[in-house]
C-alpha cells in the first residue's frame, strides 16, 4: 500500500489530486487510490480539485474495462457544478479509445 500512496501522493506534494502527473502506468493505481477513498477525499478537497483527477483520464486509459469503470464511477459519484467538466473528460477518454483502436487496425 505504501508504494500506491508513494504513486499517488509524491514526496513533499499536496497529496492534491491535480498534482499528481497521469500515466499509463500509474494512472489507474492512482484513480483507484484517491476513488477507493472518495468520501474522505471529497471532505479534504475542494470539487474542482476533485474534478482534475478526471481530466487526465484521457491520456491514461488504453483499455475499455477500466473506461467503463470510471465511467460507471464518475456517474454514480457527481461533484454537482464540476459534473460537466467531468462529463467533457470522460467522453474524450471514449474518443481517445475508438480513435486507438481504429488506428490498431491499420498496422
Amino acid at each position: 500500500m505504501s508504494r500506491v500512496r508513494g504513486a499517488a501522493v509524491p514526496p513533499g506534494g499536496s497529496g492534491s489530486p491535480s498534482s499528481v502527473p497521469p500515466s499509463a502506468t500509474t494512472g489507474p493505481t492512482v484513480w483507484r487510490f484517491f476513488t477507493g477513498r472518495w468520501d474522505e477525499n471529497v471532505n479534504k478537497f475542494p470539487g474542482n480539485t476533485l474534478s482534475r483527477l478526471v481530466l487526465g483520464v484521457p491520456t491514461f486509459i488504453r483499455d475499455e474495462a477500466f473506461a467503463n469503470e470510471v465511467a460507471a464511477f464518475h456517474e454514480s459519484h457527481p461533484l454537482g457544478g464540476e459534473q460537466r467538466t467531468i462529463e467533457q473528460a470522460i467522453e474524450r477518454m471514449r474518443v481517445g479509445l475508438h480513435f486507438a483502436a481504429a488506428l490498431r487496425t491499420q498496422f
